[in-house]
């Protein structure tokens, strides 16, 4: 018996753009989004007609533009090569990437910069409130709540960022970009959980379980089920930005939609979130290592 020929994807071309269509009987709205790769993406309810669809897309055409021609922009920049100097996000400011040696001792020349520069951090970080239990880090002098703040370590691991830059030992330079990601995802994973904590009673809702991952084409999403994805690129942002997208998807565990009654859900928790959501939409969920 010959297997049944798939339906090829829904397309939809408006002017020099062509989007791909997506269908959800899930979906009550019209969103459009820009993945890393391939065509930008419409989703819309299942019986949404295509002259709607059109209609919808036409009217931010320019914006869909704009972001494609950002997108490009961003393909088109030279590969990190992590040599001393090339910078690095993490929390909303970029930071310094110092390649050092593989010892780092009392006694050795990376302690002793240290010593003379002084820390320069940022010490203004989201997480002061509530993750003590949860991260703890051990910095001579310093509190685990001011530690989960910058993302610093006190550990002697390939990559660190300490006293306000990165620091990557020389042997593991090679494979820089393997450590960068792998250094991303784990301290994204102790934000986002710390955030989550944090708002969940604010929320109303139980902490509920997350999974901290790489998304194609959005920040987080909630399940009907109750469980939460966000992607680890959130902690390389603004902390108020990352707290509004912790707060949409909490608020979804109480409304599964986007009527009224969610945003002033989302409203009683970030009274100012329209602007954070307006300076969100800027941001774009990009390779950056």
């Amino acid at each position: 018996m010959m297997p049944a020929a798939q339906a090829a994807p829904e397309t939809l071309v408006v002017e020099d753009v062509t989007f791909a269509l997506r269908r959800s009987a899930r979906r009550r709205t019209i969103g459009i989004s820009i993945p890393r790769e391939g065509p930008p993406v419409v989703a819309v309810p299942a019986r949404c007609s295509r002259r709607t669809a059109e209609a919808a897309v036409r009217g931010k055409l320019a914006w869909v533009r704009r972001k494609l021609g950002d997108r490009d922009a961003r393909a088109e920049l030279p590969p990190h090569r992590y040599e001393t100097g090339e910078r690095f996000p993490w929390r909303g400011r970029e930071y310094e990437l110092v390649v050092v040696g593989d010892s780092s001792g009392a006694d050795g020349p990376v302690h002793a910069a240290r010593q003379a520069r002084g820390p320069d951090v940022d010490r203004g970080g989201q997480l002061a409130f509530d993750v003590a239990a949860i991260l703890d880090d051990g910095l001579p002098g310093r509190s685990p709540v001011q530690a989960a703040a910058t993302g610093e370590e006190s550990n002697d691991g390939p990559l660190c960022l300490r006293d306000g830059r990165f620091e990557l030992t020389r042997s593991a330079q090679a494979d820089g970009q393997a450590h960068f990601r792998a250094w991303y995802r784990r301290r994204a994973t102790d934000v986002l959980t710390a955030r989550v904590a944090h708002f969940a009673p604010l929320v109303g809702v139980a902490p509920p379980p997350i999974a901290v991952k790489e998304m194609r084409s959005r920040w987080g999403s909630c399940s009907a089920k109750g469980r939460v994805s966000l992607h680890w690129g959130l902690a390389l942002l603004d902390p108020g930005l990352l707290d509004y997208v912790v707060v949409h998807e909490l608020v979804h565990l109480k409304e599964l939609h986007h009527q009224p009654p969610f945003w002033r859900g989302v409203e009683s928790v970030l009274p100012d979130y329209r602007e954070r959501r307006k300076r969100l939409r800027g941001e774009s969920a990009r390779d950056v290592v």
